[in-house]
């Protein structure tokens, strides 16, 4: 009877009745990125860490707002001594970069299938997940505004689009993976 227990989900719709109907439930919505840039400077400040900013960028977008991700993330980078960088952070966290991601759509932007396929071989080479591919392209579309100001909101909406209606299907291959591509390059 003394012992509290935080039990945390993304998701209640699927728990059952009894354990909903003796526990209080709170509900947190996503953080705005400049909310999620505040925590992570707060945490930085606390927890004596030298963060570039670099690395806080690409921390908040992979968080997309989601504070448990973004504590157990620091969690993991209070591992390493010194000041964290770009290339320790993307070591990791085990994904490619944001910036690489964003090339690739700019590519696709202009219309270059061929050298978009070859950046797709280049990650698929290095051993990503294909969803997870499909996963950080979304959240380079979702974030390009703060990755690069310059790209066109429109396409970044169209491309958008195509992109979450590829991550609705369950397992994702490769060859979902390039049709998605050329479709984000024939909107060009």
């Amino acid at each position: 009877k003394n012992v509290n227990i935080i039990f945390t989900c993304n998701n209640i719709q699927n728990l059952n009745e009894n354990l909903l109907s003796s526990v209080m439930t709170l509900n947190m919505s996503c953080l705005t990125f400049s909310e999620t840039m505040d925590k992570l400077c707060e945490l930085e400040k606390q927890k004596n860490m030298s963060i570039s900013d670099d690395v806080k960028k690409a921390l908040c977008i992979s968080c997309n707002g989601d504070l448990k991700k973004l504590f157990n993330t620091m969690q993991l980078l209070s591992g390493i001594c010194g000041r964290i960088d770009i290339d320790s952070f993307y070591k990791l966290t085990d994904m490619p970069s944001y910036e690489y991601i964003k090339d690739l759509l700019i590519y696709c932007n202009n219309g270059n299938v061929e050298i978009v396929f070859e950046k797709m071989d280049i990650i698929l080479s290095n051993g990503y997940d294909i969803t997870d591919i499909l996963d950080i392209i979304e959240k380079t579309l979702i974030y390009i505004d703060i990755i690069d100001s310059s790209f066109d909101t429109e396409k970044q909406n169209s491309m958008l689009s195509i992109v979450t209606q590829y991550l609705m299907f369950k397992g994702h291959s490769k060859i979902q993976l390039y049709n998605m591509v050329c479709e984000l390059c024939s909107i060009a």
